[in-house]
């Protein structure tokens, strides 16, 4: 009997709450979560499967807050391609997004690595339009003279890590900069037919 009763004061204690916490938050916290969604692929002259992909809730308060700030803040997009039919990766890349944005003409500058040899810079006036361009990738060229197979089965995973930026030197010792923003999307992937 007095097991019950000790027991009792650390269900109340402590299990209840956690329980109640759990089914509280985390529900809120899934919801706004950065999420890979809109994904297309079509293919293009036999030569080329061009990829499309957005990321929803890709920008929390912190993040607008850095940008806005004048940090630079990076999206990572990690895709890869491989065959259905043993396996094999026949395409493996990190696509890197960046903004940063310019007080004194009072623009965004997005940078993407993806875009021809050298990538690709835009001006973007308004915030609204500069996190809209962060947050997909369009155009995307995937070679496919040599590796895809006509009727092939092929696979693309896309996964995200959004949210990292440079801190400045001097500033790396002072505690409240060395704050640090990271959010990793879902694993995305498709299945299609070249």
């Amino acid at each position: 009997m007095k097991k019950k009763e000790k027991a009792m004061p650390f269900l109340i204690k402590f299990m209840f709450p956690a329980i109640f916490a759990a089914v509280l938050f985390f529900p809120l916290k899934a919801f706004g979560m950065p999420k890979i969604s809109d994904v297309i692929v079509t293919s293009y002259n036999k030569n080329n499967v061009i990829l499309y992909f957005k990321v929803s809730s890709a920008f929390n308060e912190d993040l607008k807050k850095a940008i806005l700030s004048g940090f630079p803040v990076k999206f990572r997009f990690y895709v890869k391609v491989r065959s259905l039919q043993g396996g094999r990766v026949l395409y493996d890349r990190v696509l890197v997004n960046s903004i940063k944005y310019d007080e004194l003409n009072n623009y965004f500058i997005i940078k993407y690595n993806y875009m021809g040899k050298f990538g690709k810079r835009l001006i973007a006036r308004s915030f609204s339009g500069a996190l809209s361009y962060m947050s997909r990738v369009q155009n995307l060229p995937i070679r496919t003279k040599r590796n895809f197979r006509q009727g092939g089965k092929y696979e693309i995973t896309i996964r995200g890590v959004l949210g990292t930026f440079h801190i400045p030197f001097p500033l790396n010792y002072i505690p409240f900069f060395t704050g640090y923003f990271l959010m990793t999307t879902n694993t995305y992937s498709l299945k299609f037919i070249y």
